[in-house]
């Protein structure tokens, strides 16, 4: 997609190995390894790099047709969504399913409903939603966490509250609309430090919608949550998303999907199914986690709307019904390994 080999020349020119970019161009090590790997980094990274060794972009990088049209790919799709994101605070019934209301913090205690769960070390797979299932799993020291929701605004979300905890060092529970003063103040901070694609295309949407509207209608408020967090677990919190990149699939679990090679050690749904009664759809929930999952991996449900799911009869044949959390809050189902 790009070639860096002029920069891998330059910095041989100057007696200077890969990884001096890091501190002196003051790009993470993320940033250095998709150099190493020829894989699309921000102008803004770029330009970084750039003065650091005292050069042009031409003299460090060239771009080819792949890398060209990845980038505008990337740039219409963030333009389909600020498009989508106009319709549904116009008019909420002209919304599409993937652009929905976010919610701005869980309502479930995620403390109580994993306190047994072995997370360190582990691969999980997460629902975005607010961004809490994901900071917890992060703060476990999970292996690593990728991410995936219906609702595409939910990846847009995530930045906020990540550059909220960077830049203003605080956790973010927006009590009312988003506002774009506030949303603007982010995007100062976040325009200095923007090291990832999807930094770019989370900085260009804010950017848009705060152009167009003084306040951003697109969240549910919950006023209470079980989820509070301590002022050492949010500096640690802070020190990991530094480096973390987020990892998300916009894809409806309950549809079915492709197989996927990908295998995760911890599967976490929230309450997804508690929000459909379609056989079809719980069916292709049961085959996407067993695709997913690695063997003896497991699935974690919670329990919120109090209705009845049944999940032992959905999974019976392919896990164990682990009974280590109250039923009322949530359940854990474990796949039967096969021989």
């Amino acid at each position: 997609q790009a070639d860096y080999r002029k920069l891998w020349k330059l910095l041989i020119d100057k007696n200077m190995k890969k990884t001096d970019l890091i501190p002196i161009a003051g790009v993470s090590t993320n940033i250095v390894a998709k150099l190493n790997k020829g894989e699309y980094v921000s102008m803004d990274s770029l330009a970084k790099i750039c003065k650091a060794l005292n050069c042009d972009i031409g003299d460090i990088v060239t771009f080819g047709e792949k890398f060209e049209d990845d980038a505008e790919d990337e740039q219409e799709e963030t333009k389909k969504d600020i498009l989508n994101v106009s319709l549904l605070i116009k008019d909420y019934k002209k919304a599409l399913p993937q652009y929905d209301y976010i919610y701005t913090r869980t309502n479930e205690n995620l403390n109580l409903l994993l306190k047994d769960i072995e997370v360190k070390n582990k691969k999980v797979l997460t629902v975005l939603a607010s961004s809490d299932q994901l900071f917890y799993f992060l703060l476990k020291n999970a292996k690593e966490v990728e991410t995936f929701d219906i609702n595409v605004l939910t990846k847009y979300f995530f930045y906020l509250r990540k550059w909220n905890l960077l830049y203003l060092k605080e956790y973010f529970y927006p009590k009312g609309p988003l506002n774009s003063n506030y949303i603007l103040k982010l995007l100062e901070f976040a325009k200095k430090n923007i090291t990832t694609d999807g930094e770019e295309q989370a900085y260009l949407f804010w950017k848009n919608l705060t152009n167009r509207y003084n306040t951003i209608p697109i969240a549910h408020h919950i006023n209470k949550t079980q989820n509070g967090i301590i002022k050492e677990e949010q500096d640690e919190l802070i020190e990991k998303l530094k480096t973390y990149e987020l990892k998300f699939s916009n894809i409806n679990i309950m549809k079915k999907q492709n197989r996927s090679r990908k295998k995760h050690d911890i599967i976490f749904i929230s309450n997804i199914p508690e929000w459909y009664d379609d056989v079809e759809e719980s069916i292709s929930l049961k085959e996407n986690v067993i695709n997913l999952l690695e063997d003896d991996g497991r699935v974690i449900g919670s329990n919120i709307l109090e209705t009845e799911i049944p999940e032992k009869d959905l999974f019976k044949k392919e896990f164990d019904y682990i009974e280590n959390i109250p039923y009322k809050l949530g359940y854990t189902l474990q796949k039967i390994a096969r021989k």
